[in-house]
């Protein structure tokens, strides 16, 4: 028979699945390729009466109860016969500390065992078996020194027996495993049959240091031996396998550890779900992002949480996945633990766990970005808006321009007609003033805007009767309201004596005188009604009327420059849609600002809510000025300061 080599196994536990090396399988008279039915489960090839008592080893390493399982038993050779095993065996340990592999291995000592017993029986064979025996086998003192040395340590270590009896065997022991040789020659010492083993480092005649495993027995008390009986075994080939499969261990739990710190702190949301959506591992960026917790997932899937907004959006993860194996930048709404929907950017692949498909995400939120992007939308949107009003605002402005112009042009040169009579020309001229007064107008509401967007309109509050004030307003309107047959209405809530306060009374003018402009405008039937009332600690001015009305969708659009709810209304009465903009303006710039109430078709009120500042001297007298003045016949000379010809004349 050839000398025995050790062989390797890996025994997955999750899977029951078991890997033997060739050398494993060669030392049962198997070749590399073949994997029997015996071997698929190793109860059926172990000799019945070391079953029981193998599995108590492999229970105890499992439960941690052993560091190592060293056993030895019997299995069934494929020539038939029992082949005696010495079984090193190892336990692996997942990340949660649970045992998931047993590795180690396996030798044939099916010699050594036969030679043992030979050696009991006749010291004949004992002889005949040492020269043969595949191991090393030794006789030293008490004090270590050699006193026999099997041949064979010429094979495994290039010594002959010759060089090494009679001196100390510790002389080859490496320095590092010195003290554990003396230790078990000591341990023995301690009484007969003691026996004691242990795995050091001895260095061959080439100066090469090999592993070897050592077993030895007390046998002073034989008077054939007279001294330690020791086995020297060769397991360098064993060591260097072992190695390997710490190193590759050590590599993947230092790759596991690396996933897992990855996976943990990764600032993103990154979870393992099956393909049906189950949740199999989740990080905290998950719970971060959706509020669900490990316990609240685990073992559910996407569906119960009902995670997906869009459902749709799954299908199409699952069937990219299935094209490509890859799904990158996949933009979705996902719904929160609250209930909140949240846009998100998910990535995915499908990764293999125990060889069954899996699906790796990670998941970013987005809502930032969406929100620019609205942003950008909307002023994108604003711009186009402003660009189109501005647009139709130099179109309308032409044409508001142009009307009062040629009135005045016109009508200017129908005046050198020296046929007109007195009337008529009375008539042209007031056509001529009118027409002036309205280009006035138009031309003081873009300079007004343009002083109002430069913040260059500054207050200049003043005392003065708000009841006066009104009565004016009312003075001027009122004969517009009887032209048009629009009845026109003022309450006032205070006494003269109460209404003395502080405020810029021209931006008041201003903003009043248009507000009633616009009522007189676009009521057709009705009535116009305003006047004012106290609000704690304000004043509201108001100016209601049973016009056409403004849709409230439009309540915020008609205060924008330039803009006008009905073209076709505003084309027919005339106007830049500049009037409530420069009266919201002036309002703010009064500390108060301007809302309305509308219905289309059921009129509006205008509201303008101003601080309210009473004066101190309300006994002030509004036609005192008017009787401090002393007329005479005395004539004056009046100075105008003027550059331009045309206004001096």
């Amino acid at each position: 028979m050839k000398a025995s080599h050790d062989g390797i196994f890996d025994w997955n536990l999750e899977t029951d699945e078991i890997y033997y090396s060739p050398g494993w399988k060669n030392i049962l008279g198997y070749e590399e390729d073949e994997l029997p039915n015996e071997l698929a489960v190793w109860e059926k090839a172990t000799y019945p009466e070391d079953v029981k008592r193998l599995q108590e080893h492999l229970d105890k390493l499992i439960t941690k109860q052993y560091d190592r399982c060293v056993a030895e038993f019997k299995m069934k050779h494929k020539g038939g016969h029992w082949v005696d095993i010495l079984c090193r065996a190892d336990a692996v340990f997942n990340e949660s500390g649970k045992t998931v592999r047993i590795v180690g291995t396996n030798t044939d000592i099916t010699e050594r065992k036969h030679a043992e017993e030979l050696l009991r029986k006749s010291e004949a064979i004992k002889n005949t078996m040492i020269s043969n025996i595949g191991d090393v086998l030794v006789i030293i003192d008490q004090n270590g020194i050699n006193k026999y040395k099997s041949p064979n340590v010429t094979k495994y270590f290039g010594w002959t027996p010759e060089e090494l009896v009679g001196k100390n065997t510790f002389d080859h022991v490496h320095p590092d495993f010195l003290e554990t040789a003396q230790k078990i020659v000591a341990e023995v010492l301690t009484k007969p049959n003691a026996t004691a083993k242990a795995e050091i480092l001895y260095k061959r005649k080439d100066g090469v240091f090999v592993w070897i495993e050592i077993k030895i027995i007390n046998l002073l008390y034989d008077v054939d031996i007279q001294g330690i009986l020791g086995n020297y075994h060769d397991i360098t080939e064993r060591k260097i396998a072992e190695l390997e499969l710490l190193k590759a261990k050590e590599k993947l739990e230092i790759s596991q550890a690396k996933y897992k710190a990855a996976f943990q702190t990764s600032p993103d949301s990154v979870n393992i779900n099956k393909l049906n959506g189950e949740y199999v591992e989740i990080n905290e960026g998950f719970t971060r992002l959706t509020g669900y917790t490990e316990q609240e997932v685990i073992g559910k899937l996407s569906s119960e949480i009902d995670i997906w907004a869009i459902p749709a959006d799954r299908g199409k993860l699952i069937a990219g996945l299935k094209k490509d194996g890859l799904v990158e930048n996949l933009e979705s709404i996902f719904r929160t633990k609250g209930g909140s929907l949240l846009p998100a950017l998910m990535s995915a692949k499908i990764i293999y766990l125990r060889d069954e498909p899996h699906i790796l995400s990670v998941t970013r939120a987005i809502v930032d970005r969406k929100k620019m992007e609205q942003e950008l939308i909307t002023a994108k949107e604003k711009a186009e808006k402003a660009n189109s009003l501005k647009t139709e605002f130099l179109n309308n402005m032409s044409h508001e321009i142009r009307t009062p112009m040629n009135g005045i042009i016109g009508f200017s040169e129908l005046l050198n007609n020296s046929e007109l009579n007195e009337e008529e020309r009375k008539y042209y001229a007031k056509i001529i003033k009118n027409s002036s007064h309205q280009l006035l107008r138009i031309i003081d509401d873009i300079l007004e805007i343009s002083t109002l967007e430069t913040n260059q309109e500054k207050l200049t509050e003043t005392e003065f009767c708000l009841n006066d004030f009104l009565m004016e307003q009312y003075s001027i309107f009122s004969l517009k309201s009887k032209e048009l047959n629009i009845p026109l209405y003022l309450k006032k809530a205070f006494i003269d004596e109460r209404s003395y306060i502080i405020s810029d009374k021209t931006k008041l003018s201003k903003i009043l005188s248009n507000l009633l402009e616009n009522a007189l405008k676009f009521t057709c039937e009705g009535f116009i009604e305003f006047g004012y009332y106290q609000e704690e600690e304000n004043l509201v001015l108001y100016v209601k009327d049973t016009g056409i009305g403004i849709s409230p969708k439009n309540h915020e659009l008609v205060f924008e420059r330039f803009a006008q709810e009905d073209k076709e209304v505003s084309r027919k009465h005339g106007g830049l849609g500049l009037g409530l903009s420069i009266s919201q303006e002036n309002a703010r710039l009064l500390g108060g600002g301007i809302h309305l109430e509308s219905e289309k078709g059921k009129g509006s009120t205008f509201y303008l809510t101003i601080p309210y500042q009473p004066s101190k001297t309300s006994s002030y007298n509004a036609s005192k000025g008017l009787k401090d003045v002393q007329t005479t016949d005395d004539k004056y000379t009046i100075l105008v300061a003027e550059d331009e010809s045309i206004n001096y004349l």
